[in-house]
């Protein structure tokens, strides 16, 4: 049986982020970002690498069916992650305050880049605690991913402590994000003509 091949550029997706885990989730447990295969074609991701900012990671096995999400987490032990089933573990910190997480594959010497999104923390993309920023099903490719704009907070939740609601952190690890909400803005005829005022 011949092996499902590597991705070529943007075959597969960076979709989801969560960076900022609070309260009784801890960053180096409970930090975990998602990719989806968007392509139709089985893929594997034997010897890419993963990487942030500071970091990489050679990445063993891994095979991606078409159409398949799977996350990438800081531990599989559900009691300290959030109660994600995590496909992958991945070893750097993600930075609070912005970061690169991309994915290459290839030998060093032809290198090819699948994806990479490099995010703020309120700039551009949300300022996320406790929540992912998911990027908007509209947006699911390498372009997309890109523009702050087409991401916003994860809103399921996925973890939550009885009588702590402040404690709950949102997100959809591993399954397909819900639209971003469109913003309530309601323009009349002085909006038009004094957009600056109060």
């Amino acid at each position: 049986v011949e092996p499902a091949p590597l991705p070529g550029a943007g075959d597969i997706v960076i979709t989801e982020i969560l960076y900022d885990p609070h309260g009784p989730l801890a960053e180096d447990t409970a930090e975990w970002f998602e990719i989806y295969n968007r392509t139709e074609n089985d893929l594997r991701l034997d010897g890419c690498r993963i990487a942030d900012s500071a970091n990489a990671e050679v990445l063993g096995r891994i095979d991606i069916p078409a159409g398949v999400r799977q996350v990438f987490g800081r531990s599989r032990d559900l009691l300290v992650n959030g109660g994600i089933p995590i496909d992958h573990v991945f070893n750097f910190a993600l930075n609070n305050g912005g970061d690169t997480i991309s994915l290459t594959c290839g030998p060093a010497d032809a290198e090819v880049l699948i994806d990479s999104v490099t995010y703020d923390d309120g700039g551009d993309f949300p300022n996320a605690q406790r929540a992912s920023i998911a990027l908007d099903p509209g947006a699911t490719d390498a372009v997309g991913n890109d523009d702050g704009a087409n991401w916003c907070l994860g809103q399921a939740v996925y973890f939550a402590e009885d009588g702590l609601p402040d404690d709950d952190h949102r997100g959809s690890p591993g399954n397909p994000n819900p639209a971003c909400p469109v913003p309530d803005v309601t323009v009349d005829w002085c909006r038009l003509q004094f957009p600056l005022d109060p």
